[in-house]
């Protein structure tokens, strides 16, 4: 399990970071919401002309071996945030500043500036998402649709950001489940396997291909001041982000919402958005392949725990019960929320 952050283990990273500042304190330390990874946001004082100077940081470490997309991501995940956020700085998008990205006795970790906003679905039960969503999807489809377009000649390295395909991540995933005694699972592999052979991909863009709207940042305006959580981002099919944004759109009840998505992003793109219920469904069996993944680690107690693991295992019938749902949407109109 891995040990919670106090001054004293930050304070060595923060050495190294910044070699030149002395004096150097760590204060107001508090942890922040998280799935995944352990996250701390505090302040930093140091001492330059015989002025005292402070900034707000945050600290993202990463104990998961394997995201929910099914992406392995071993031992690079700090370091390809950080090229991705290093590059995406020079294009005027809501990130924030990249500080180092390293390794220490507790693993990889991220050293960024704090942004500012909340999490948009904070204080939980008491956000009106009928009111909400509709803004926020719009900005984050604006937002897309700038990714998508970025040219990548000078983009970040193939070694630090794969490029990915649909079908190598579902035989990567298959190949993660052999020992699965689950058959829905082996079912769900092939008939997602089925699928894929009506899409043909695209050339690769930048993806951030996370959980869609979970890592966006807002301001009392309900404006986007932070994008988040960049440590999955791929070379890809640009529908892999369109697919992630329906199913978190899905989970809320807002299939026409979702729908008016695709159709927005078709507009701004000038892009046909074909086959957007296979995508759904896709990014949908690989979460819920996630969890039968993580099930075999725990039998075979190689599990790395995670701050939301037990919770995300728990909910293993809720992710198969939706992969199922969007399985059957995708069959039934694969060219779905066109």
């Amino acid at each position: 399990m891995m040990m919670s952050d106090s001054p004293q283990t930050l304070l060595p990273i923060l050495q190294h970071v910044f070699p030149d500042r002395t004096d150097l304190r760590v204060g107001a330390l508090r942890p922040l919401e998280s799935r995944r990874e352990q996250v701390n946001a505090f302040f930093i004082e140091w001492q330059a002309e015989g002025q005292q100077q402070s900034a707000a940081l945050v600290l993202r470490r990463y104990p998961a071996p394997i995201s929910p997309s099914g992406i392995s991501n071993g031992v690079d995940r700090a370091a390809r945030a950080a090229a991705v956020l290093k590059w995406l700085s020079g294009h005027d998008f809501p990130t924030p500043q990249v500080y180092g990205a390293g390794r220490d006795s507790q693993g990889d970790w991220l050293l960024v500036s704090a942004l500012g906003g909340t999490n948009w679905w904070l204080p939980l039960g008491l956000v009106d998402f009928d009111r909400v969503l509709p803004g926020l999807t719009a900005q984050y489809v604006h937002l897309l649709v700038r990714l998508h377009s970025l040219d990548l000649s000078d983009g970040p390295s193939g070694d630090l950001v794969p490029t990915v395909t649909a079908r190598g991540m579902l035989d990567q995933m298959a190949q993660h489940l052999k020992r699965s005694i689950d058959p829905d699972v082996h079912n769900g592999l092939e008939r997602m396997g089925d699928l894929l052979t009506l899409i043909e991909e695209r050339p690769a863009r930048l993806v951030h291909l996370d959980w869609g709207l979970e890592n966006l940042r807002v301001n009392k305006q309900g404006e986007i001041c932070a994008w988040v959580d960049w440590d999955d981002a791929v070379y890809g099919d640009p529908r892999w982000d369109l697919g992630a944004l329906v199913n978190s759109l899905g989970q809320y009840q807002m299939r026409d919402l979702a729908k008016r998505a695709v159709r927005s992003y078709h507009t701004e793109s000038v892009r046909p958005a074909k086959h957007i219920s296979v995508w759904a469904a896709l990014v949908a069996v690989l979460r819920w392949m996630h969890a039968a993944w993580l099930l075999v680690q725990i039998k075979l107690n190689t599990a790395q725990p995670y701050p939301d693991m037990e919770r995300f295992v728990n909910a293993y019938d809720s992710h198969k019960a939706w992969a199922y749902e969007l399985l059957e949407d995708a069959e039934n109109d694969p060219d779905g929320f066109a």
